[in-house]
Formats: structure tokens, C-alpha cells, sequence
């Protein structure tokens, strides 16, 4: 035998001849608190001109939009890719849980890709893969503390059957409702 087998042999032998002379139950030794992982987003930004879209936060649909589905990840990352000409954002059959069944992140992902100056799909398009959809303005989970949704993203697109542009500028963020379901009035 080599002298690193002989070695590693002698080792293990002590290794072995430790553990079982050990006759005491291990000591559990308390986990240290593990806080909320770091929410890693990533998203496009908005041409000019949409301003009226960022939220109190200064974050644009797109940023929301990452920052919303992030809760729903498994690992609490999200990535809204940029759209390329002719692309829109689809609810595949795979994404189609609550967390995309509803008018809220459809709004914010219509008003990403219309900032990004592409389409965006229309309401029934957007539900067809969906088995249940949450009821209108409503956002399924409780709204990140990192986040606000202005009120523009609540609107129903139900009504005229897709994300309405003039309608969200109209009715404007405010109010918004922020991470622990605080609202925010607007200066």
C-alpha cells in the first residue's frame, strides 16, 4: 500500500472508532432564523413617455408585474423578458395558476409590452388556458412590501374586453395599495 492510502485507511479507521465509541444522543443544535430570500427580479424598461405608469416607487409596470409573480415563485425570482417586435406576453397553460388569472397582472404585463411599444393580448386570450380566475381587481396573494399597484391595473378589462391604455392613464395610481395592505392617497 501507498503511503496516502495507508493514510486515508488510518483515518477512516479513527473516523470509525470515534463514532462508536460515542454512546450519547447528538445535541441538536438550534437553526438560525433564515429570513425571507432576496427577491431577484428581472425586467425590461419603458420607452418614454410612460411615466404615468410607474408607480409611487418609481417602478414601472414591468418591475410591478416581476415583483407580483415573484410570490408565486418557488424561489422567489421572476423574470418579465423584454418583448421582441411582434412578441406579446401569453399565459401558457403551464403559468396559468391564480397568480396570471387575473386582471391585475394582466393589466400591469398589457402595459409592459405597450411601453416596451408592442402588443399585448386581449382579456379572453389571456384566460383561455386559466381553470379559475380570481375575481376582477382583485390580486390573489397579499401585495409585497417592496411594491404599490396603482389603481390604473385594477381596472376591469372585462369590460371592453382588453386592457384599456387611455382608461388606465385616466384613472391615474392613486390610490395605490401597498405591501401590508396599506393604501396610498396621492399629493
Amino acid at each position: 500500500m501507498s503511503y496516502p492510502t495507508v493514510r486515508l485507511a488510518f483515518l477512516l479507521l479513527l473516523s470509525g472508532f470515534a463514532f462508536a465509541q460515542s454512546t450519547k444522543p447528538p445535541v441538536p443544535l438550534p437553526l438560525p432564523q433564515v429570513p425571507r430570500p432576496i427577491v431577484s427580479v428581472l425586467y425590461p424598461k419603458c420607452s418614454p413617455g410612460w411615466d404615468w405608469s410607474f408607480n409611487s416607487l418609481r417602478q414601472n409596470p414591468c418591475h410591478m408585474a416581476a415583483l407580483l409573480l415573484a410570490e408565486c415563485s418557488p424561489d422567489g425570482s421572476y423574470l418579465v423578458p423584454a418583448l421582441k417586435p411582434n412578441q406579446t406576453y401569453v399565459n401558457t397553460r403551464e403559468g396559468a395558476g391564480p397568480c396570471m388569472c387575473n386582471t391585475v397582472t394582466y393589466s400591469l404585463l398589457s402595459a409592459c409590452g405597450a411601453c416596451q411599444d408592442r402588443d399585448y393580448m386581449d382579456w379572453a386570450g389571456w384566460v383561455y388556458n386559466c381553470t379559475e380566475i380570481v375575481e376582477p381587481s382583485i390580486y390573489p396573494k397579499p401585495v409585497p412590501n417592496d411594491t404599490c399597484v396603482p389603481d390604473w391595473a385594477r381596472l376591469n378589462p372585462e369590460v371592453g374586453g382588453t386592457w384599456d391604455e387611455i382608461g388606465s392613464m385616466e384613472a391615474g395610481r392613486c390610490p395605490e395599495t401597498c405591501g401590508g395592505n396599506t393604501n396610498r392617497t396621492c399629493d
